[in-house]
């Protein structure tokens, strides 16, 4: 009788590798598959879940590569961040305890490097005014489409390196 013995590992490019050995009487097998490791993309949106911004949050809760999860009120977010380590925190300007602006102040001093992303109907030049030294990733239009959600998945994987091809 032969016995099946299964080993997993990760190489140090992310691929994961399944290793397979058949062991018994005179036969030996060794076998290996390789996938690409998939990273989960960990999303939080703050703000409330039904409000006119919440089809931003709708649309990346149904991507596969993305786990998306939701804190209505700023403590909370700022609570799951200590905790979950998100890779983008999406925040809208306002939240039920307190503003976006003093939620992004919060949150650089409880994870200053969370990828932060902020939605706002201020002028670009009053936002960058406002916003400036809080490491805001990028702001985001009330009214958003696709497009521009795929522009903030692109830049946040040039900065995690998740494309695997560094970004390019």
């Amino acid at each position: 009788a032969s016995t099946k013995k299964t080993g997993i590992m990760r190489s140090l490019e992310g691929v994961l590798i399944i290793q397979e050995s058949f062991l018994g009487n005179d036969h030996f097998s060794n076998r290996m598959l390789q996938f690409r490791k998939r990273k989960m993309i960990r999303l939080l949106w703050v703000g409330p879940d039904k409000s006119p911004v919440s089809n931003i949050y709708e649309y990346f809760k149904n991507r596969s590569e993305i786990s998306a999860h939701n804190a209505e009120s700023g403590a909370k977010a700022l609570e799951l961040i200590s905790v979950e380590k998100p890779d983008l925190v999406i925040v809208n300007e306002d939240l039920q305890d307190m503003t976006g602006f003093e939620f992004a102040e919060k949150q650089i001093m409880t994870n200053p490097l969370v990828n932060c992303a902020f939605i706002s109907s201020m002028p670009a030049s009053e936002f960058h005014e406002a916003t400036e030294g809080m490491g805001i990733l990028m702001k985001l239009s009330p009214s958003m489409n696709e497009t521009q959600l795929e522009e903030l998945l692109t830049q946040l994987k040039k900065i995690e390196g998740l494309t695997g091809d560094n970004g390019q």
